[in-house]
């Protein structure tokens, strides 16, 4: 099997110059070093940059520094969270300092900024003086350890103010250091650093900051932490958020490289009339979520690798998407899905112990851990993914392949085609086979699939939505051929229910069988082949959704109208045989009479009048208007097919014999008033069910 590598490989790397800004924050980053250099040679002040993780801090940082004034200013970065002490991450602070110095200056000055290092840890009461970094460095610059911290600071600074050094540190992702070590740096930066003409800029989250500070004994709680906060960084800048165009042309750009590494077309990066699924999923996700550029390509790439191990061709890409979203963003929630299946897709019981129906929003807001407006977002967007959760009136949507639909469902979730399913394409293959030859190997994908009972609904549900792929190349005798070999397949064939996959995938074949035949002559004889081999009965189960359901109209093919009055004639034939002999088979005129037609109907109206005015009892016609049923297991238990005395339909009754032509007619007899056994199926026996329910109609 051909693997595709993924296309969409996010390596969150920051850009590397202004030539890579696509979010318009080029003008913003030129108006912060703007104002960081009009600070000049004054005192050190601490400026922030803050926004959430993965929004692009780092690459502003860069441009930042781009836009800074050179050569007066130098900008240097220190890395806080490389340190693996508090004592070597003093160090590193005056190591970069020094760095960032003229080398006339450093060399002036660098030995008291080492000598300093050791004093600072002392001083600031914030790191242990610990480790043998530390004693090193004494043994290193002794020689300037006979003064105090204060005094080591006042020269460097005059030093610093004579060399008119104008110094930039930029200190990224504070936000990712523990407690200690975030105080440390802040401290270190504010109290230890503030030489004259060199200033900072911290990058970092501030939530994030202030929820790690409230842990502290500085802060205790968020408020403390904001003034905290406050005085160690002065000049705050807050990062432009992505606008909903960025979001847009991210997410767009993104998904068009996937489609073109998997082949799909623009159908998600292209737009249509009423918009495009990336414009769907952002104005569904909850608010704060797939706005910064992490969280975007973070989705993306998570979806191009899922592609990779679900084929594309087998799911709706759409919904794979949308559920990659919810299964990065809200896992707990998407864990939660497989076990709701059942309602989710209507196909198991929906309502609750007490009848009601389900309370959606407070199973998603608990299941993903949220609430108020993220609750109600997510409640929409389970709602856009499976239409039935809105009520019994939604049963699905018109995605293809969508994951609200039963026969895909379990594709999403266990990343590929699950035990017991058939992929869509061993489906068309074994339909093209049909369309071509008519015939289909025992020994194919689809054929094990049909003859499998327990496969074999499904692997017809699937045959009945991709049939329209090969229609076009197929002809009346491939096609008549084709619903036979599909109908000797499917075990259950005889005995499915109209409405079941099974029933309707070989109707369908039939139906191309009629459609596609010559003349009106050769469309009666693909009937008649059908007949021959599955019984009257079976034929217009079977056909019922393709040409048998309804009286033809003028519009239609000359075909189907022979096939259709075809199947009125045979029907009425059906029924007069019923109606006129006692051992035809049971229930003809209940089944046959719903496909006749208005003029057969008639018809057939007008023969029973003339039986009655013949002398044919009412009675006795009206007992061919009785339910038979077959019984398999009874309280004594498993039973062999029992027929088994069921209803009087008096609607079906009275479309054929009115009541103004019966009610005469029907006269109690003395059997009537005792009990029918109801294992008695037998023609006597109907008769005295008919009479019953019609005495108790005309007391009505």
């Amino acid at each position: 099997m051909t693997v595709t590598a993924p296309a969409h490989i996010f390596t969150d790397a920051p850009i590397t110059d202004a030539s890579g800004d696509r979010l318009d924050r080029e003008e913003f980053s030129a108006h912060v070093a703007q104002r960081i250099a009009a600070m000049g040679g004054r005192d050190s002040v601490a400026f922030g940059l803050t926004g959430a993780w993965g929004s692009g801090k780092t690459s502003v940082l860069r441009m930042i520094a781009d836009n800074m004034p050179t050569p007066e200013w130098s900008v240097h970065y220190f890395t806080p969270w490389a340190a693996s002490d508090s004592a070597t991450l003093v160090k590193e602070f005056y190591a970069t300092i020094e760095s960032a110095l003229p080398t006339d200056v450093r060399k002036k000055m660098g030995g008291k900024l080492r000598a300093m290092v050791p004093l600072a840890t002392g001083a600031a009461s914030m790191i242990p003086v610990a480790g043998k970094a530390v004693s090193t460095l004494f043994e290193e610059t002794g020689k300037y350890f006979e003064k105090s911290f204060q005094d080591q600071f006042k020269e460097a600074s005059k030093d610093i103010v004579e060399a008119g050094i104008r110094i930039l540190v930029v200190v990224d992702d504070i936000d990712r250091l523990h407690a200690d070590e975030l105080v440390a740096v802040l401290k270190t930066v504010r109290l230890l650093g503030n030489f004259p003409g060199i200033h900072y800029l911290l990058a970092y989250d501030q939530n994030t900051v202030l929820d790690v500070l409230s842990a502290t004994s500085i802060a205790k709680n968020s408020d403390r932490a904001l003034q905290f906060l406050e005085k160690i960084v002065q000049y705050p800048f807050d990062l432009p958020p992505l606008q909903q165009p960025h979001r847009v042309r991210e997410m767009t750009t993104a998904l068009a490289k996937v489609e073109a590494t998997h082949s799909l077309g623009p159908i998600l990066s292209g737009r249509g009339p009423f918009g495009s699924p990336v414009d769907d999923l952002l104005s569904l996700v909850p608010p704060g979520d797939l706005e910064t550029l992490r969280a975007i390509h973070r989705l993306v790439t998570q979806f191009d690798i899922t592609l990779t191990v679900i084929r594309p061709n087998e799911i709706n890409a759409t919904d794979l998407l949308f559920l990659t979203f919810l299964r990065v963003r809200y896992p707990r929630l998407y864990q939660k899905l497989p076990a709701w299946k059942g309602r989710l897709l209507r196909t198991g019981p929906v309502s609750t112990r007490s009848g009601e129906e389900p309370n959606w929003r407070a199973q998603i807001e608990e299941a993903a851990e949220v609430n108020g407006e993220r609750a109600d977002a997510l409640a929409r967007l389970v709602q856009y993914l499976f239409p039935a959760v809105r009520g019994p009136g939604w049963i699905g949507n018109a995605r293809k392949q969508s994951v609200c639909k039963s026969a895909y469902f379990d594709r999403y979730f266990v990343m590929g085609i699950p035990v017991g399913d058939i992929s869509d394409a061993l489906i068309v293959a074994g339909l093209s086979e049909l369309a071509d030859t008519g015939q289909l190997a025992d020994q194919s994908p689809l054929g094990m699939a049909l003859a499998d009972e327990q496969m074999a609904g499904h692997a017809a549900e699937k045959c009945c939505t991709l049939l329209p792929k090969v229609t076009a190349s197929m002809n009346s005798a491939n096609a008549v051929s084709a619903a036979l070999v599909v109908s000797r397949r499917l075990l259950n064939f005889t005995t499915a229910s109209r409405l079941s996959s099974e029933s309707r995938f070989a109707g369908a074949l039939a139906g191309i069988a009629v459609v596609l035949a010559d003349t009106a002559e050769s469309a009666c004889a693909v009937l008649e082949t059908f007949v021959s081999e599955w019984g009257l009965h079976v034929t217009i189960r079977t056909m019922s959704t393709s040409v048998a359901a309804n009286t033809p109209t003028e519009e239609e093919s000359e075909q189907i109208r022979a096939v259709g009055e075809d199947v009125h004639r045979r029907c009425f034939d059906a029924c007069i045989t019923d109606l006129t002999t006692d051992d035809s088979e049971t229930g003809s005129v209940l089944f046959y009479g719903s496909y006749l037609g208005e003029d057969r109907l008639n018809e057939l109206r007008n023969k029973v009048k003339e039986m009655i005015d013949g002398g044919q009892e009412v009675d006795r016609i009206a007992a061919r208007f009785v339910s038979i049923y077959t019984a398999y297991s009874s309280e004594s238990g498993p039973v062999q097919g029992a027929p088994l005395l069921g209803g009087f339909n008096r609607d079906e009754f009275e479309m054929v014999v009115p009541r103004q032509l019966w009610e005469p007619l029907i006269v109690e007899r003395p059997e009537d008033r005792e009990e029918i056994n109801e294992d008695d199926a037998s023609i006597e026996n109907r008769v005295r069910r008919a009479r019953q329910a019609l005495i108790q109609a005309k007391s009505e």
